[in-house]
């Protein structure tokens, strides 16, 4: 919830810290991530994505492909999978990379 509103008011690096916050709560919880998917996908998949946003609206996107490269890894749910590819397309324009993000979008549709 801290993640949300921070992110929400555009305090984008404390909503980082939030989150990841909340998915090493949850690995620990857990026993460790890959458990934690597997109990819990819908929550991995929503902290996951708002974590990898926050981290792409602070421009560190290498952190947030490890981040994407998760939820692709784990989720087969379409709805999560098409969220993460759209974070994806957004950094890649934000970056003038726009070959990058349309090939991303073709990706997604395929």
């Amino acid at each position: 919830v801290a993640g949300k509103k921070a992110m929400g008011i555009s305090a984008f690096r404390q909503a980082g810290v939030y989150l990841q916050t909340a998915i090493r709560f949850i690995e620990e919880a857990n026993g460790g991530l890959d458990i934690a998917w597997v109990k819990h996908p819908d929550f991995c998949v929503n902290i996951h994505q708002a974590y990898a946003e926050s981290l792409s609206c602070c421009g560190e996107f290498d952190d947030m492909h490890k981040i994407l490269d998760k939820i692709f890894q784990c989720t087969t749910c379409k709805e999560g999978r098409m969220n993460a590819y759209a974070t994806l397309v957004d950094a890649y324009g934000a970056r003038d990379k726009f070959v990058e993000a349309f090939g991303t979008g073709f990706r997604a549709l395929a």
